[in-house]
């Protein structure tokens, strides 16, 4: 959605479109790569998620798998705006808290809440389990500093 976009500092062409990109690059703005990111960077490069391949991007604190075929499935970006307390669904995969956002659906977006800086991740679900990519993702991501915010209503199992 365009508030989302407009809200992230990161900039990725059309959502939409990038998962279909043979090649991954992704702009961050100017400071959005502090220490707490390029931590999680590392941290990440050695996840596997999904059975996915792990792809080179062009920034740092940014991460992307791929399929067999090498078309990209998921990208992670930290560096963005705390979200504020939100309407969206809110769960908990690998000791974390997501917003989900299935406004683009078969392609869901995953942003942390009650972690500052924020992070995203945007992923297929037609090719990759999200529970699957988060809970590997989980103890990079839990690297970055808990703002205390937690989800409070769950959807329903």
């Amino acid at each position: 959605s365009p508030g989302l976009l407009a809200q992230r500092r990161v900039e990725c062409a059309q959502p939409r479109d990038v998962l279909r990109e043979p090649e991954q690059r992704i702009d961050i703005g100017v400071g959005v790569a502090g220490a707490q990111h390029v931590e999680v960077g590392v941290r990440v490069g050695v996840v596997r998620v999904d059975g996915q391949q792990r792809r080179w991007t062009d920034a740092q604190a940014t991460g992307a798998w791929a399929d067999g075929d090498g078309r990209t499935t998921v990208l992670l970006t930290c560096g963005l705006d705390t979200p504020p307390p939100s309407t969206l669904p809110c769960e908990t995969a690998g000791g974390v808290d997501w917003l989900i956002d299935d406004a683009e659906a078969p392609n869901y977006r995953f942003t942390t809440y009650g972690r500052t800086p924020a992070l995203e991740v945007y992923l297929d679900y037609d090719e990759v389990s999200a529970r699957t990519v988060l809970d590997a993702l989980g103890t990079a991501v839990q690297q970055l500093p808990s703002s205390g915010a937690a989800c409070t209503e769950r959807p329903a199992s």
